[in-house]
């Protein structure tokens, strides 16, 4: 949309109806859809951007052929859309936090310099050439001889990218398409939408580790989280609400599948996340993390311990009525 612009403001009309602008942002007027974030912020050294929490959708072509070199997609976000950061070649790193649902057709197209990505349990849907696809424009003589002459094909008809889309009345001379990067790394958990793109798109898949749970014991903070066999070793993280991340354990092995923190901050909420380090350099963290609910030893107790008298009341009921059913059978063969 304004791929190369160094715009760096967009102003709305207090009186539109439809958008309205913060921080020199198009957002729509409630502010749940970011609709184009201003390029030529991103042309200024250091300057880093982030997702409001009232955004639930990155519209088509919001960052479209930006600079932007990282970029992290809050829990609140539940949907990415067509070319969203299409054309960013120079973005390197994203961390989508689990939340996100649906990333739609091309919406990472010919992002160059992205190598590795994880995506959360939560992504339900990925759509055409949408991760790990590069975008290649092909002639033949006359396509050449048209390239050559200065006529440009985005002009012609590449308005959007398609895959294998013929330029209009050029009889296939020039044409575009989308092909997958083999060396692109998708991490994703087992059985994930991530783990069917990747292995239907002919992209490397890499078992991720998921923080799947926080649980409250009389000894702690259980925390669990799912195997993967390609994690050297992993840091846990905590933090309470408003508060920073802190380092609870530097490195537990790779064949580790949980931590028990068994000294949480009392009746508040604590966030745990963990870091995992793959064996092929990458790293990955969630930092939207998963909450365990205003710990206390007395009330974990408590709850431990109502938990054993019901499978002790559970069990006697069980004892009482075999003993019952034992009991009927003989009265009834005495009666005989």
């Amino acid at each position: 949309m304004f791929a190369g612009s160094a715009i760096t403001k967009f102003t709305v009309s207090s009186g539109n109806p439809y958008y309205t602008a913060s921080g020199g942002n198009v957002y729509s007027k409630d502010k749940s859809t970011l609709v184009v974030a201003a390029p030529g912020k991103f042309l200024t050294e250091g300057y880093k951007f982030s997702i409001p929490k009232t955004v639930t959708e990155i519209g088509e072509q919001a960052f479209f052929g930006s600079a932007v070199t990282s970029i992290t997609i809050p829990s609140n976000v539940k949907s990415i859309r067509k070319m969203a950061f299409g054309g960013c070649s120079v973005l390197e790193s994203v961390e989508i936090q689990n939340g996100v649902e649906y990333i739609y057709d091309n919406a990472f197209l010919s992002c160059t310099a992205l190598k590795n990505l994880q995506l959360p349990l939560s992504v339900k849907y990925i759509g055409y050439c949408s991760i790990g696809y590069q975008y290649a424009v092909a002639f033949d003589a006359l396509g050449q001889a048209l390239d050559e002459a200065g006529i440009s094909y985005v002009s012609l008809n590449m308005s959007n990218y398609e895959y294998y889309s013929v330029l209009a009345g050029y009889s296939a001379s020039a044409f575009s398409y989308c092909y997958a990067d083999r060396a692109f790394n998708l991490y994703a958990p087992a059985g994930s939408a991530g783990e069917k793109y990747a292995k239907n798109n002919g992209l490397t898949y890499v078992k991720s580790a998921e923080l799947v749970s926080a649980t409250s014991t009389y000894d702690g903070v259980q925390l669990k989280w799912n195997y993967s066999h390609e994690v050297f070793y992993y840091r846990v993280y905590r933090k309470t609400i408003g508060g920073s991340w802190e380092i609870l354990c530097k490195q537990l092995p790779g064949e580790s599948t949980g931590f028990l923190d068994t000294d949480p901050y009392r009746n508040a909420d604590n966030i745990y996340t963990i870091r995992a380090y793959y064996l092929n350099g990458y790293n990955f963290c969630d930092k939207s993390g998963i909450k365990n609910q205003a710990f206390n030893k007395n009330t974990a107790k408590t709850a431990l311990t109502t938990a054993k008298i019901a499978r002790l009341f559970k069990k006697s009921l069980i004892c009482t009525s075999a003993y019952s059913t034992a009991t009927t059978a003989i009265i009834a063969k005495l009666s005989i």
